[in-house]
């Protein structure tokens, strides 16, 4: 079994399989087995696999930006990636205390080229919202210029203390079921506001059911957090998380996290919860 790092994060992992027709490669990673593209792994002193695919399959292009925590810097750090054939023109920007829009870069990258932009904690409180535009610029005349692709991103104080870099951009949006891992099992689909939220993995997500109980609680946990999330954006006073009874780990965590962003929780005890819900004011 061959050991390869990550191209990103220079994480070790064990390469199981190689599929160089699809351009893909199954490791074990964290103990769970994940795919990822031949481009993103390295083996050791040698080319990136994707020098390994054969003409006419082609490795995916995409461009990758993700958040880098350097928290005795007080600063978070975004790293840019750009993968695609074509050059792009990249425009990233922060909102002010005040309610505008300060550049961050404006920056013409070719394929494989990369930069990084550090934004002060002190200097922008949180959460950060943070807009991303590019323009495609193409290789020849074209009857209509490239559409200006535009994506904004909120990053909350939780992503930094994590410890770990977060993809911000492109978010996964589709997996398939049988290649769930503690990763990807988690899909960054929106969650929506409203009144209430239920946890319990047949009601959130009744295709997971048979997946690992770390990863269907790591589901729960980012379902919870990003529907709250949704809530306070909406303007709700309040919202109520069907957290269960069970061994209150997802109680202890709603509380926690609560208390990280100044909101109240109280638990609810009468009928029809009986102490298996609670539910989160917002206004501090």
């Amino acid at each position: 079994m061959r050991r390869a790092r990550l191209l990103h994060s220079a994480e070790e992992v064990e390469v199981l399989q190689v599929d160089q027709s699809a351009g893909v490669a199954i490791i074990r990673r964290h103990g769970f087995e994940q795919r990822v593209s031949l481009e993103d792994i390295v083996y050791e002193s040698e080319k990136p696999l994707s020098a390994e695919i054969p003409r006419g399959h082609p490795p995916p292009q995409t461009s990758i930006l993700e958040l880098y925590p350097r928290l005795a810097e007080k600063v978070g750090e975004l790293r840019l990636y750009h993968g695609q054939s074509n050059a792009v023109f990249y425009m990233i920007y922060i909102q002010t205390p005040q309610k505008t829009w300060m550049p961050l870069l404006n920056r013409l990258l070719g394929e494989g080229e990369s930069l990084s932009v550090s934004i002060s904690m002190e200097t922008y409180p949180f959460p950060w919202r943070i807009l991303l535009r590019q323009v495609e610029v193409p290789h020849e005349a074209v009857s209509a210029p490239p559409p200006l692709q535009s994506s904004e991103i909120t990053i909350r104080l939780s992503m930094l203390t994590r410890g770990e870099p977060q993809r911000l951009f492109p978010k996964e949006e589709n997996c398939d079921p049988e290649e769930l891992t503690s990763d990807t099992i988690s899909s960054l689909r929106p969650v929506k506001p409203g009144p209430q939220i239920d946890l319990h993995i047949e009601a959130l997500a009744p295709h997971l059911q048979g997946a690992p109980a770390e990863a269907i609680y790591d589901h729960q946990i980012s379902c919870m957090q990003r529907y709250l999330y949704a809530c306070e954006a909406a303007g709700q006073s309040s919202a109520i998380v069907i957290h269960g009874v069970g061994k209150k780990r997802l109680h202890a965590a709603l509380v926690n996290f609560c208390k990280e962003q100044g909101w109240r929780v109280e638990t609810l005890l009468l009928p029809p919860y009986l102490g298996g819900a609670s539910r989160v004011y917002f206004s501090k």
